[in-house]
């Protein structure tokens, strides 16, 4: 069979003419740009451990958690445990890897991020000492093994009306966590710890990464979304560049729909919500009035867009764009999963799905 030129799919129209010799269907097979016809690799067993999620990377590292352990796979599809990990949702940015239970990857490294705050005050008891009278005020962090420290509890204040000392008994730490406590001078002002190291002033609004559904790395922050009983979503977002410290009360966007996808597309966020497709940068921006299927709907691509499996087919941004409404009709499907998958030299956008839904431009 000889193909002069392949014109990808055209269903949204009944076929008018065609060739005897045609292709009107074909199992695994795939079909070049120059209309090459090759027999579709298949695949052989390689482990055979449960795996309850999995992600690959744009420079192509794939990421699986098994058993309650985030592995890499690597090329002969042998595992390096990494860390313990219970994440359903990832994102990247550079080389790092994002889990949206608060692990921070690099070069199998893996940092917590999710570090709890202390809910009591420090206990500062007056004894006799030789500082000058005046107000004191001490707040207490919990620090990881790697350095990280979290945000600050709430505050404990000592008031000193004639030259005295107070002790500090700093709240127990979690395991794998140690306690710092900064204290300010008799002005109040500024917290010091006990090697004259001032605290990060952020440390004192934020709490921790909160749980999530979805994560996303964008505009030098990280993203967290989760849905709420009213039908309506919340996205937290962390101070920039301390992706371990959130704001809860002051760092977030709502959107009017139940959030299924989260990915930034460089100037914006993109918001793949059951009801509509968002740009967040600044302000909410509505780029559709259609939303995206369950699952994993949207990828980055390695130009910095986003590709997204829509109730209407295959969108991409920014700039926003229907790549496939006005040519081709497909069922959505109720749950979706999509990659971007290399195979021959060519690589394509992939959208598994069970097949199901109604295709909003379905053939009559």
């Amino acid at each position: 069979m000889i193909i002069d030129s392949f014109l990808a799919i055209r269903n949204t129209q009944t076929a008018r003419s065609i060739p005897k010799n045609a292709l009107t269907a074909a199992v695994d097979v795939d079909i070049s740009d120059t209309g090459v016809l090759s027999a579709r690799a298949g695949y052989v067993l390689s482990q055979t451990i449960p795996i309850s999620s999995a992600y690959g990377t744009l420079d192509r590292r794939a990421f699986i958690v098994s058993a309650g352990v985030l592995y890499e796979v690597l090329a002969d599809m042998s595992l390096i445990p990494i860390a313990p990990c219970t994440a359903a949702e990832f994102d990247e940015f550079k080389d790092v890897l994002v889990t949206v239970d608060g692990l921070l990857v690099q070069d199998r490294l893996a940092v917590n991020l999710k570090i709890p705050v202390p809910q009591a005050a420090p206990n500062l008891t007056l004894i006799q000492g030789g500082l000058p009278a005046g107000t004191y005020r001490a707040v207490s962090c919990f620090r990881t093994a790697a350095g990280l420290e979290g945000g600050a509890s709430p505050l404990a204040e000592m008031t000193l009306t004639a030259p005295g000392a107070f002790t500090i008994a700093e709240p127990g730490p979690p395991a794998g966590f140690s306690a710092v406590t900064y204290v300010t001078e008799g002005d109040g002002s500024v917290f010091y710890d006990a090697s004259g190291v001032q605290i990060n002033p952020l440390q004192l609004t934020s709490g921790t990464l909160p749980d999530g559904e979805l994560i996303a790395f964008h505009d030098s922050r990280l993203w967290l979304s989760l849905s709420l009983p009213n039908g309506s979503s919340v996205i937290y977002f962390s101070q920039p560049f301390h992706y371990h410290l959130w704001n809860l009360e002051a760092d977030f966007l709502m959107i009017p729909g139940q959030v299924r996808a989260i990915k930034s597309a460089g100037a914006a966020l993109i918001i793949g919500a059951h009801n509509a497709l968002y740009a967040y940068a600044d302000t909410l921006t509505v780029l559709a009035d259609y939303g995206v299927v369950p699952g994993r709907p949207m990828v980055k691509t390695e130009t910095g867009g986003v590709l997204i499996w829509t109730q209407r087919g295959v969108c991409s941004a920014l700039p926003f764009a229907n790549l496939t409404e006005a040519k081709a009709s497909f069922a959505p499907g109720t749950q979706c999963s999509t990659a971007l998958m290399d195979s021959n030299g060519i690589r394509r956008f992939v959208a598994l799905t069970p097949g199901d839904g109604e295709a909003f431009n379905a053939r009559s």
